[in-house]
């Protein structure tokens, strides 16, 4: 995997190095034969000691399909509290964790793991029954897309996007309730349907609200968009992946890298407003952060320690990343461009009433 990692790194082109290679895996007390191979996008996957990795293997007859990467490369911890927030709030989420990793019996360090969307009864966990989850492929955004930033490339990337899933076998997606799900999910990609017909409006709009809290809008790319079908409700619902979670400017709404071909119909649907406004007010209330810092703060504290002893990474401050975009969630909700219209208008009114009494007493 060394060659080929250093060919892409030369190239800048890493659309080429999902060769898997046998390989026996150990875990616990457990030596399972599986396969392994390179991940990733982008540089940032390849251009260190701990390079990502795609492993899958076989245990009591379920599918194990994970990632292992730099723990950078998803910014430390502020991935993990995205999926513990997901989770928390009902939504799909992955176990994201961190682990020891050796490699040829060769010490390596410290890696990021997460669960992959393709492993044996993933819904289980989300207390939902086996159905598909979907993505749009983004096999014609790669390579161009690490240079060309232009909306109209992205946007002929989505519309001319494959549906593909994750966790159906080739028998299953042959079938006409998988055709029927997957055409579904299409119609809303080529604008015959409403975000209402395919979508769980209210859990989208509570996704989205969480995704404004932890400042993971990267997670809304088209290309990152993950969506279960939940056979009980009829609608697809957002699945939590690659949050890149950092301080917000604004809300996700009026964000401008968020490609409106895809978002334009969900922000403009009734439902979804009147519940992304709901769950944006539940989020911002300091206490709901609170509550969840304090019920995981073991954690934390053990996951921030082992990064400043082996990579010398101070990251505390990205437990604060969440209370930052409070504010900004606030200042939205509260329209602060009225407010301050307003307050001008009331210290208009105060010193011409100001004038008026002066010259009267003059």
């Amino acid at each position: 995997m060394d060659s080929i990692s250093a060919d892409a790194i030369a190239k800048h082109d890493f659309s080429k190095t999902k060769i898997w290679f046998d390989a026996d895996l150990v875990r616990g007390k457990d030596t399972l034969p599986g396969q392994v191979r390179l991940k990733g996008d982008k540089i940032d996957h390849y251009d260190s000691e701990l390079r990502s990795m795609r492993l899958k293997y076989k245990k009591d007859g379920q599918n194990y399909v994970l990632s292992l990467q730099h723990p950078k490369t998803r910014r430390y911890i502020s991935e993990w509290i995205f999926h513990e927030l997901l989770k928390q709030e009902g939504l799909p989420y992955l176990n994201y964790s961190f682990v020891v990793v050796y490699i040829n019996n060769k010490f390596k360090g410290l890696y990021a793991e997460e669960e992959h969307f393709s492993s044996s009864d993933i819904e289980k966990k989300w207390n939902r029954p086996h159905a598909p989850i979907l993505r749009f492929d983004d096999e014609n955004y790669w390579p161009e897309g690490l240079t060309n930033q232009a909306q109209e490339f992205d946007t002929k990337c989505y519309k001319e996007a494959d549906i593909k899933c994750f966790n159906y076998g080739k028998s299953e997606r042959k079938s006409r309730y998988y055709k029927r799900i997957s055409m579904l999910l299409k119609g809303y990609q080529n604008g015959t349907l409403d975000a209402g017909e395919v979508f769980d409006m209210d859990l989208m709009a509570k996704y989205y609200a969480l995704v404004d809290l932890a400042g993971g809008a990267h997670s809304l790319r088209w290309l990152n968009c993950r969506f279960y079908f939940n056979p009980t409700s009829g609608r697809f619902e957002p699945a939590g992946f690659d949050s890149d979670s950092k301080r917000i400017n604004c809300l996700t709404r009026n964000d401008e890298s968020l490609n409106p071909d895809h978002h334009g119909k969900i922000f403009a649907d009734f439902t979804f407003k009147v519940s992304y406004e709901k769950y944006l007010r539940k989020y911002s209330k300091g206490s709901f952060m609170d509550e969840f810092i304090e019920s995981r703060k073991l954690s934390l504290t053990t996951y921030i320690r082992a990064f400043k002893e082996q990579f010398g990474e101070e990251t505390d401050h990205q437990v604060q990343i969440a209370y930052t975009n409070q504010w900004v969630i606030l200042l939205n909700i509260l329209n602060l461009p009225l407010i301050i219209a307003l307050l001008i208008g009331f210290l208009i009114v105060l010193f011409i009433c100001y004038k008026v009494v002066k010259s009267k007493r003059s």
